[in-house]
């Protein structure tokens, strides 16, 4: 997505349309660190892409409470600075949908100093790519 398009209900709703692909993940929900690490290298090793926090595998907008967009954001920037090698220059845009929940839409930029390596596995780095191949020790 480019900068200056906007982050909105409208926009939401079309990429869900679209449906998940090598550019486009849904996630109803994140709590590991290692589990993000390894889809923002899959993104950054491949040609980029956007994780939609707060919405189903199905396309539905399940979305986020406020407490859980303060982690989630706090998870997203942690994971960025620390559990990815070399780090990345990620953004966040929080979403709002009806009955005050949100969605966080995460735009991972196709990375420049590639592979990228993330996550920790017994004191090994993940390497990931996002054509569907498995994460592999690097």
């Amino acid at each position: 997505m480019s900068t200056s398009q906007a982050y909105t209900l409208a926009w939401l709703r079309a990429e869900v349309r679209l449906g998940e692909d090598s550019t486009r993940q849904f996630k109803r929900d994140i709590h590991n660190a290692d589990s993000l690490a390894a889809e923002i290298v899959a993104f950054a090793n491949a040609e980029g892409g956007t994780i939609l926090i707060g919405v189903n595998d199905d396309g539905s907008l399940n979305g986020l409470s406020t407490a859980d967009v303060q982690r989630v954001n706090q998870l997203v920037a942690n994971v960025a600075s620390h559990s990815v090698r070399s780090p990345v220059v990620l953004q966040t845009r929080n979403i709002s949908l009806p009955g005050r929940r949100i969605v966080v839409a995460v735009s991972v930029p196709k990375g420049l100093d590639r592979p990228q390596r993330g996550g920790w596995q017994k004191g090994r780095g993940l390497l990931a790519c996002s054509s569907g191949a498995p994460v592999r020790p690097a």
